[in-house]
């Protein structure tokens, strides 16, 4: 697809949203806050585009969010400790945004449901929270040319 301009701040105007799909465009600017107002939403699928920023620090708000695939963008900042309220979280992909930086938050232990968590190609550092062992379903970590250092737990 060749959708351009950004994502609108209107989205978060529609409550019952349960699935945002614009991956694969060339979609720039930031991913609103307004988004993280969507109770509903299960998919949040903004990968492969040119988003700028950092993750909403209230993205944890998204209480029945099972995918979050946000990789191959230009995201940068930390990725929020807000993260841990996504209890049904299924998929984390973050990778291929080279500017996203810090830790990977313990709270991304919390994400009990998480099976895929893809942090590739960033410059994520640190070491692998001790947490990541609380993910009893996780069948795939991508964390290759990542700035992770240390044992994995």
């Amino acid at each position: 697809a060749n959708m351009t301009g950004t994502i609108p701040r209107e989205f978060g105007d529609y409550p019952s949203l349960k699935v945002i799909d614009i991956s694969d465009n060339d979609i720039s600017g930031k991913i609103p806050d307004e988004i993280c107002r969507l109770q509903s939403l299960q998919t949040l699928a903004l990968h492969t585009n040119r988003l700028e920023g950092s993750i909403p620090l209230d993205i944890g708000n998204l209480s029945n969010l099972v995918s979050l695939t946000i990789y191959d963008n230009q995201l940068s900042g930390d990725i929020p400790k807000s993260i841990g309220g996504l209890k049904k979280l299924e998929v984390f992909r973050a990778g291929g945004n080279q500017d996203l930086k810090g830790e990977l938050p313990a709270e991304i232990g919390n994400c009990s449901n998480l099976v895929t968590l893809g942090v590739a190609e960033t410059s994520i550092s640190g070491s692998l929270p001790s947490t990541i062992g609380n993910l009893k379903r996780l069948q795939t970590i991508a964390i290759y040319t990542s700035l992770l250092s240390g044992p994995i737990p």
